[in-house]
C-alpha cells in the first residue's frame, strides 16, 4: 500500500475512535462502574463498556482491578469511603458539643446530599440486596452496617430524650433509608408524572426526613 494511503487509513482510525488514556484513574472508573452496575446489573455490565465510558483501554482496567467482581467491590469500597467522609464532615460542621437535633440533622443532610450527588446509588444498593449471595453480604457489610451503626445510636438517644417518637430504632433507620433512597430511585416518575424538578430533590427529601423525625422546626440549624 502506498505510504499516503496507509497514513490516511491511520488518520481515519484516529478520527473514528476516541483516544484512550494510558492509565486508568481508579475513582473515575469506579464512578462509571457505579452507573453501569446500577443500570444493567452485575451480569449485564461489562468491563469493556465501563472502560470505554471512562476513556480507558479495557485491558488496563482489567489489569488494574482484575475481575469484574473485584471492580464491583472496589466500586462499593469507594462509595463506602465517600459515605464515611460525609459523616465525618457533617460532625465537623457543628463545632464544640452541638445540640442533639443539630447532630442528627447534620448526619441526615450529609447522607441526603451524597445520594443526590450519586443518584444511581439507590438502585445499585436495592438491586444488590435483593438476592442472597456474596455481593449482598459485601454491600451490607460495607454500606448498610456503617450507615446503621452511625444513625441508630442517634435515634436511640432521641428516643431516650423524648425528642423522637420512634418505638423501634432499627426499623426507624430502615424507614429513613427508604425516605432518602426511593425518591432517587423513582426520579423519572416524579419528574414525568408529578412534575417534580430534579433540582429540588434535596429540599424535598430533607423536609420529608424532618417531618418523619418530628423536628421540622430545626431544619435551618446548620444550613446546607
Amino acid at each position: 500500500m502506498p505510504e499516503d494511503e496507509a497514513s490516511n487509513g491511520r488518520s481515519e482510525r484516529r478520527r473514528g475512535r476516541p483516544r484512550l488514556r494510558d492509565a486508568p484513574d481508579p475513582r473515575e472508573v469506579e464512578r462509571h462502574a457505579l452507573r453501569f452496575f446500577a443500570a444493567k446489573g452485575f451480569e449485564g455490565a461489562s468491563i469493556r463498556d465501563i472502560a470505554f465510558s471512562s476513556g480507558v483501554d479495557p485491558a488496563l482496567v482489567s489489569r488494574r482491578f482484575g475481575s469484574k467482581l473485584e471492580l464491583w467491590k472496589a466500586t462499593v469500597d469507594g462509595t463506602a469511603q465517600q459515605l464515611g467522609h460525609a459523616y465525618e464532615n457533617a460532625m465537623e460542621k457543628a463545632p464544640g458539643t452541638p445540640a442533639y437535633e443539630d447532630r442528627l440533622q447534620a448526619m441526615m443532610r450529609s447522607f441526603i446530599a451524597l445520594n443526590c450527588a450519586l443518584p444511581e446509588l439507590g438502585r445499585f444498593f436495592i438491586d444488590e440486596i435483593a438476592l442472597p449471595g456474596e455481593r449482598r453480604d459485601y454491600i451490607l457489610e460495607r454500606i448498610w452496617r456503617p450507615f446503621h451503626n452511625s444513625l441508630q445510636p442517634l435515634l436511640e438517644e432521641g428516643a431516650r430524650r423524648g425528642v423522637l417518637r420512634i418505638a423501634d430504632t432499627d426499623f426507624g433507620a430502615l424507614a429513613l433509608l427508604g425516605i432518602v433512597v426511593m425518591p432517587q430511585l423513582l426520579a423519572p416518575i416524579l419528574q414525568q408524572e408529578m412534575e417534580h424538578p430534579q433540582g429540588e430533590a434535596f429540599d424535598r427529601i430533607m423536609a420529608s426526613v424532618t417531618a418523619f423525625l418530628g423536628i421540622e422546626g430545626r431544619t435551618d440549624a446548620l444550613g446546607q
